[in-house]
């Protein structure tokens, strides 16, 4: 059951910046209001700003991703739904996310044209494609990701399960995935590399010597089978 029977607006000002955050998240507010506060900047000189939503959103958002990588039928080890956990709500995360959607056009601030330049260089830069991690700028996009998420968690009643059905295709869970290939693959190449320290410089020439060995016969079934189709066309 809802907590709220009726719809209350946001103010005036607000109006237009609720109504297209609505749009992007895909999600109707029955209290407007939260979204309001979730957009605001505590620069705003308001008696509220999104500080307090953060909070609530940052552990929303951890408990969410936490319950569907346990419940994932992969069944992740706790040290995968920690890395992985971590990949989806880390902040540098969080920041692209609120890039990509642009959050920060729509949030209530007043006087903070270094924040502005701070967050305009590092939408650009994750448009681009490019790392930003640790970039100026990117803690305020993530802090907005986290308050919005938190409004829409409290508007529908504190449902955990409702708010991943909403949130989950805003998530990048593809890169999510892609780290953690990436972390594996380093893993397994650290392994590797201490294996054959441990060895020692013996086994060290040894390995070598298969790989090379394996390379020359590659090259040569190359060879054979490009001989064998000019074969082929000279016959013909």
């Amino acid at each position: 059951m809802k907590l709220f029977t009726r719809q209350l607006q946001p103010s005036p000002e607000m109006k237009e910046r609720v109504t297209a955050v609505e749009r992007i998240v895909g999600y109707d507010f029955v209290d407007k209001t939260l979204l309001q506060e979730a957009l605001t900047h505590p620069s705003s000189c308001r008696p509220y700003s999104y500080q307090r939503l953060e909070l609530l959103g940052d552990s929303a958002l951890n408990h969410a991703v936490t319950k569907y990588l346990f419940c994932d039928s992969r069944k992740f080890n706790e040290d995968e739904i920690t890395n992985r956990r971590k990949d989806t709500v880390s902040n540098p995360n969080l920041a692209r996310i609120g890039a990509r959607l642009r959050l920060y056009d729509y949030l209530l601030r007043h006087n903070t044209p270094d924040l502005d330049d701070q967050v305009a260089k590092f939408t650009e830069g994750v448009i681009k494609g490019k790392d930003m991690t640790g970039s100026p700028g990117y803690k305020v996009l993530a802090d907005v990701v986290e308050s919005v998420a938190a409004a829409v968690y409290v508007d529908l009643n504190y449902d955990l399960d409702e708010l991943w059905k909403i949130l989950k295709p805003l998530l990048d869970l593809e890169k999510s995935d892609c780290l953690m290939k990436t972390r594996e693959s380093d893993s397994m190449l650290g392994y590797i590399a201490s294996l054959l320290y441990t060895l020692g410089a013996k086994a060290y020439r040894v390995i070598i010597s298969l790989l090379v060995f394996c390379l020359r016969g590659m090259i040569l079934l190359v060879i054979v089978c490009v001989w064998a189709k000019l074969s082929d066309c000279f016959a013909k």
